[in-house]
Formats: C-alpha cells, structure tokens, sequence
C-alpha cells in the first residue's frame, strides 16, 4: 500500500516546507489549495524530484463547497496513511 499525506495550504510557507520533508521521504502527497495553476507547477516539481505520486484538490476550505471537496476525496479509494495536523508535523520534524 503506498503512503500518502495530505498536506493543506501547501503552495508556499510551512505547508510547502512539510510537503517537500514528506516527498523527501518518498511519501506520495495529496495538496489542497485554492489554486490549481499553482498546484500543478508544485506537483510537477516534486514528481521530478522526489520520485512520489502527487496529487492535487484545488478547494477551499473556508467554503462549505471545498469542505465538501475534501470530504469526497477522503471517501474514495485514496488511502491516507498520514492525516496530521501541521503542530503535529512540526512537532515530530522541527522540535527533535
């Protein structure tokens, strides 16, 4: 079974930070963000880089669409290994 993290708000700052600690660690990603253009340049980077299956959801979370969104994607046949919180992620990564 391949491993799989979502990371939110993944396009710039921690978010983008933690994604590129995860696909370092060939960890396949799911990024969510608001912009897809964006998302896609990010997934193509990493799928050159790291070698690691990366997906896109362009949603946004505030709205009760883009909840609903991530909702759908968590439903289906994705299997998320790694579902944290960006405090759990620091904490495990940056505070050793």
């Amino acid at each position: 079974m391949k491993e799989i993290a979502i990371i939110t708000v993944a396009l710039s700052g921690i978010g983008f930070e933690i994604a590129k600690l995860f696909a370092a660690n060939n960890i396949n990603l799911l990024i969510v963000s608001r912009d897809k253009e964006k998302l896609i340049k990010i997934k193509n980077e990493f799928e050159n880089q790291y070698k690691v299956d990366v997906y896109i959801l362009a949603a946004d979370l505030s709205s009760d669409t883009g909840t609903r969104k991530i909702h759908d994607v968590l439903k289906s046949n994705i299997i998320l290994t790694h579902l944290r919180h960006i405090k759990k992620v620091l904490e495990q990564y940056l505070y050793k």
